[in-house]
Protein backbone atom coordinates (compact mmCIF):
# COMPACT_ATOMS: atom_id res chain seq x y z
CA UNK A 1 0.00 0.00 0.00
CA UNK A 2 1.17 3.52 -0.77
CA UNK A 3 0.10 5.78 2.09
CA UNK A 4 0.03 9.57 1.94
CA UNK A 5 -0.47 11.45 5.18
CA UNK A 6 -1.78 14.82 3.95
CA UNK A 7 -1.72 17.41 6.66
CA UNK A 8 -0.93 20.97 7.75
CA UNK A 9 1.81 22.37 10.02
CA UNK A 10 1.37 21.74 13.77
CA UNK A 11 -1.43 19.22 13.20
CA UNK A 12 0.11 16.44 15.32
CA UNK A 13 1.16 14.68 12.14
CA UNK A 14 4.76 14.19 13.32
CA UNK A 15 3.41 12.20 16.27
CA UNK A 16 1.09 10.13 14.10
CA UNK A 17 3.49 9.55 11.20
CA UNK A 18 6.18 8.56 13.71
CA UNK A 19 3.90 5.83 14.99
CA UNK A 20 3.16 4.66 11.45
CA UNK A 21 6.88 4.68 10.62
CA UNK A 22 7.72 2.65 13.73
CA UNK A 23 5.24 -0.01 12.63
CA UNK A 24 6.07 0.14 8.91
CA UNK A 25 9.80 -0.36 9.42
CA UNK A 26 9.02 -3.98 10.31
CA UNK A 27 8.28 -4.52 6.62
CA UNK A 28 11.11 -4.83 4.07
CA UNK A 29 11.53 -2.32 1.23
CA UNK A 30 9.12 0.23 2.68
CA UNK A 31 9.97 3.70 1.34
CA UNK A 32 9.43 6.55 3.82
CA UNK A 33 9.74 10.25 3.03
CA UNK A 34 8.81 13.29 5.13
CA UNK A 35 7.75 16.37 3.16
CA UNK A 36 9.64 15.40 -0.01
CA UNK A 37 8.06 18.30 -1.91
CA UNK A 38 8.83 21.01 0.62
CA UNK A 39 11.28 22.80 -1.68
CA UNK A 40 12.79 25.20 0.87
CA UNK A 41 13.32 22.45 3.43
CA UNK A 42 14.64 19.90 0.91
CA UNK A 43 17.13 22.28 -0.71
CA UNK A 44 18.49 23.23 2.71
CA UNK A 45 18.61 19.66 4.04
CA UNK A 46 20.10 18.15 0.86
CA UNK A 47 22.34 21.15 0.17
CA UNK A 48 21.06 21.53 -3.39
CA UNK A 49 19.85 24.53 -5.40
CA UNK A 50 16.20 25.18 -6.29
CA UNK A 51 17.12 24.37 -9.89
CA UNK A 52 18.19 20.89 -8.77
CA UNK A 53 14.95 20.19 -6.93
CA UNK A 54 13.12 18.56 -9.88
CA UNK A 55 15.89 16.02 -10.38
CA UNK A 56 15.93 15.28 -6.64
CA UNK A 57 12.13 14.88 -6.55
CA UNK A 58 12.23 12.57 -9.56
CA UNK A 59 14.63 10.36 -7.61
CA UNK A 60 12.13 10.23 -4.72
CA UNK A 61 9.36 9.29 -7.14
CA UNK A 62 11.51 6.50 -8.52
CA UNK A 63 11.74 5.20 -4.96
CA UNK A 64 7.96 5.18 -4.80
CA UNK A 65 7.64 3.46 -8.18
CA UNK A 66 10.13 0.76 -7.16
CA UNK A 67 8.07 -0.30 -4.15
CA UNK A 68 4.41 -1.06 -3.60
CA UNK A 69 4.87 -0.02 0.03
CA UNK A 70 5.45 3.69 0.70
CA UNK A 71 4.69 6.25 3.36
CA UNK A 72 4.94 9.95 2.59
CA UNK A 73 3.95 12.87 4.80
CA UNK A 74 2.95 15.93 2.76
CA UNK A 75 1.76 19.35 3.78
CA UNK A 76 -1.14 20.48 1.61
CA UNK A 77 0.52 23.75 0.57
CA UNK A 78 3.67 21.93 -0.61
CA UNK A 79 1.72 19.53 -2.80
CA UNK A 80 -0.35 22.44 -4.10
CA UNK A 81 2.86 24.11 -5.22
CA UNK A 82 3.79 20.98 -7.14
CA UNK A 83 0.24 20.69 -8.49
CA UNK A 84 0.35 24.28 -9.77
CA UNK A 85 3.99 24.69 -10.83
CA UNK A 86 5.50 21.22 -11.27
CA UNK A 87 2.87 19.54 -13.44
CA UNK A 88 5.05 16.65 -14.58
CA UNK A 89 6.08 15.77 -11.02
CA UNK A 90 2.50 16.04 -9.81
CA UNK A 91 1.20 13.67 -12.52
CA UNK A 92 3.86 11.10 -11.66
CA UNK A 93 2.94 11.34 -7.98
CA UNK A 94 -0.84 11.01 -8.27
CA UNK A 95 -0.60 8.25 -10.89
CA UNK A 96 0.74 6.00 -8.13
CA UNK A 97 -2.76 5.78 -6.60
CA UNK A 98 -2.20 6.80 -2.97
CA UNK A 99 -4.28 5.88 0.05
CA UNK A 100 -4.66 9.40 1.44
CA UNK A 101 -5.12 9.93 5.16
CA UNK A 102 -6.03 13.55 5.87
CA UNK A 103 -4.97 14.69 9.32
CA UNK A 104 -6.45 17.90 10.67
CA UNK A 105 -6.32 19.62 14.03
CA UNK A 106 -9.76 20.91 14.97
CA UNK A 107 -8.46 23.49 17.44
CA UNK A 108 -7.39 26.29 15.09
CA UNK A 109 -6.38 28.55 17.97
CA UNK A 110 -3.99 25.95 19.42
CA UNK A 111 -2.62 25.22 15.96
CA UNK A 112 -1.95 28.91 15.43
CA UNK A 113 -0.23 29.25 18.81
CA UNK A 114 1.93 26.21 18.11
CA UNK A 115 2.91 27.44 14.65
CA UNK A 116 3.66 30.95 15.89
CA UNK A 117 5.76 29.64 18.77
CA UNK A 118 7.75 27.33 16.46
CA UNK A 119 8.45 30.23 14.09
CA UNK A 120 9.36 32.57 16.95
CA UNK A 121 11.94 30.17 18.40
CA UNK A 122 12.74 28.40 15.11
CA UNK A 123 12.32 25.13 17.00
CA UNK A 124 9.92 22.57 15.55
CA UNK A 125 10.53 19.47 17.62
CA UNK A 126 11.11 18.73 21.30
CA UNK A 127 12.65 15.72 22.98
CA UNK A 128 12.09 14.63 26.55
CA UNK A 129 15.56 15.96 27.44
CA UNK A 130 14.89 19.52 26.26
CA UNK A 131 14.54 22.27 28.83
CA UNK A 132 11.28 24.14 28.40
CA UNK A 133 11.27 27.91 28.86
CA UNK A 134 8.22 30.12 28.43
CA UNK A 135 8.48 32.82 25.81
CA UNK A 136 6.14 35.56 24.59
CA UNK A 137 5.08 35.38 20.95
CA UNK A 138 5.16 38.57 18.87
CA UNK A 139 1.74 39.57 17.57
CA UNK A 140 3.12 40.05 14.05
CA UNK A 141 4.35 36.45 14.02
CA UNK A 142 1.08 35.26 15.53
CA UNK A 143 -0.96 37.17 12.94
CA UNK A 144 0.95 35.56 10.05
CA UNK A 145 0.60 32.11 11.61
CA UNK A 146 -3.14 32.66 12.11
CA UNK A 147 -3.69 33.66 8.49
CA UNK A 148 -1.63 30.70 7.27
CA UNK A 149 -3.56 28.29 9.50
CA UNK A 150 -6.93 29.61 8.34
CA UNK A 151 -5.76 29.36 4.76
CA UNK A 152 -4.76 25.73 5.36
CA UNK A 153 -8.22 24.94 6.73
CA UNK A 154 -9.76 26.53 3.64
CA UNK A 155 -7.59 24.38 1.36
CA UNK A 156 -8.73 21.19 3.07
CA UNK A 157 -12.33 22.35 3.04
CA UNK A 158 -12.31 23.04 -0.71
CA UNK A 159 -9.91 20.15 -1.49
CA UNK A 160 -7.85 22.27 -3.86
CA UNK A 161 -5.91 19.17 -4.95
CA UNK A 162 -9.15 17.51 -6.12
CA UNK A 163 -8.10 14.14 -4.74
CA UNK A 164 -10.26 11.62 -2.86
CA UNK A 165 -9.76 11.55 0.89
CA UNK A 166 -9.65 7.88 1.91
CA UNK A 167 -9.68 8.65 5.61
CA UNK A 168 -9.80 11.64 7.95
CA UNK A 169 -8.13 11.60 11.36
CA UNK A 170 -8.36 14.44 13.85
CA UNK A 171 -5.57 15.26 16.27
CA UNK A 172 -8.08 15.66 19.09
CA UNK A 173 -9.15 12.02 18.67
CA UNK A 174 -5.66 10.67 19.34
CA UNK A 175 -4.91 9.36 22.79
CA UNK A 176 -1.09 9.39 23.20
CA UNK A 177 -1.38 5.59 23.32
CA UNK A 178 0.61 4.57 20.20
CA UNK A 179 -0.95 1.11 19.90
CA UNK A 180 -4.45 2.49 20.18
CA UNK A 181 -3.73 5.39 17.83
CA UNK A 182 -2.24 3.22 15.11
CA UNK A 183 -5.39 1.11 14.94
CA UNK A 184 -7.35 4.21 13.92
CA UNK A 185 -5.99 3.78 10.39
CA UNK A 186 -8.14 0.69 9.93
CA UNK A 187 -5.81 -0.97 7.42
CA UNK A 188 -3.40 -1.96 10.18
CA UNK A 189 -4.21 -4.90 12.47
CA UNK A 190 -6.02 -4.02 15.67
CA UNK A 191 -3.50 -6.03 17.66
CA UNK A 192 0.25 -5.93 17.05
CA UNK A 193 2.24 -8.22 19.31
CA UNK A 194 5.20 -6.50 20.89
CA UNK A 195 4.57 -3.14 19.21
CA UNK A 196 6.36 -0.28 20.94
CA UNK A 197 6.91 3.35 20.04
CA UNK A 198 8.93 6.08 21.71
CA UNK A 199 6.95 8.75 19.87
CA UNK A 200 5.29 11.22 22.23
CA UNK A 201 3.22 14.35 21.87
CA UNK A 202 5.05 17.63 22.41
CA UNK A 203 4.77 19.94 25.44
CA UNK A 204 1.55 21.85 26.08
CA UNK A 205 1.27 25.46 24.93
CA UNK A 206 0.82 26.60 28.55
CA UNK A 207 4.38 25.44 29.22
CA UNK A 208 5.75 27.24 26.17
CA UNK A 209 3.92 30.53 25.70
CA UNK A 210 3.90 33.38 28.21
CA UNK A 211 1.26 35.67 26.66
CA UNK A 212 -1.49 33.17 25.92
CA UNK A 213 -4.36 35.45 26.98
CA UNK A 214 -3.15 38.25 24.71
CA UNK A 215 -3.00 35.82 21.77
CA UNK A 216 -6.46 34.45 22.54
CA UNK A 217 -7.95 37.96 22.54
CA UNK A 218 -6.22 38.82 19.27
CA UNK A 219 -7.48 35.61 17.65
CA UNK A 220 -11.07 35.99 18.83
CA UNK A 221 -11.23 39.64 17.79
CA UNK A 222 -9.93 38.80 14.32
CA UNK A 223 -12.46 35.97 13.87
CA UNK A 224 -15.31 38.16 15.08
CA UNK A 225 -14.35 41.34 13.20
CA UNK A 226 -13.86 39.49 9.92
CA UNK A 227 -16.83 37.14 10.37
CA UNK A 228 -14.73 34.03 9.70
CA UNK A 229 -17.15 31.14 9.16
CA UNK A 230 -14.47 28.45 9.35
CA UNK A 231 -14.02 28.79 13.10
CA UNK A 232 -16.44 28.96 16.01
CA UNK A 233 -16.08 31.32 18.96
CA UNK A 234 -14.24 28.68 20.99
CA UNK A 235 -11.47 28.55 18.38
CA UNK A 236 -12.43 25.16 16.97
CA UNK A 237 -13.28 24.36 13.36
CA UNK A 238 -16.95 24.69 12.54
CA UNK A 239 -17.43 21.10 11.40
CA UNK A 240 -20.88 21.76 9.90
CA UNK A 241 -19.42 24.45 7.66
CA UNK A 242 -16.11 22.74 6.83
CA UNK A 243 -17.42 19.17 6.36
CA UNK A 244 -14.15 17.60 5.21
CA UNK A 245 -15.91 14.22 5.06
CA UNK A 246 -17.70 15.15 1.85
CA UNK A 247 -14.41 14.52 0.03
CA UNK A 248 -14.14 10.96 1.35
CA UNK A 249 -13.68 8.32 -1.33
CA UNK A 250 -16.78 6.19 -1.77
CA UNK A 251 -16.15 2.70 -3.05
CA UNK A 252 -19.24 1.92 -5.11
Amino acid sequence: MRIQLLTHPRSGSTYFSGILERYIREYPNFKIHYEPFNIDWVTKRENISHNDFSNWANGVLEDFYSSNHCLVKNHMFNTLYMHDHQKELWKKFVDLDWYTIVMVRKNVLDTTMSLAHARQKDKWFYSSEDEIHKKSVDLDIFDRAMRDTLNNVRKFRTNDLEIPYNQIIYYEDLTSDPLMDITKTGFIPTYIEGFESNVKKGPKKTALIDNIEELKDYFHNYISDNKIRLVKEDGFIDEDFCNFERHLFKND
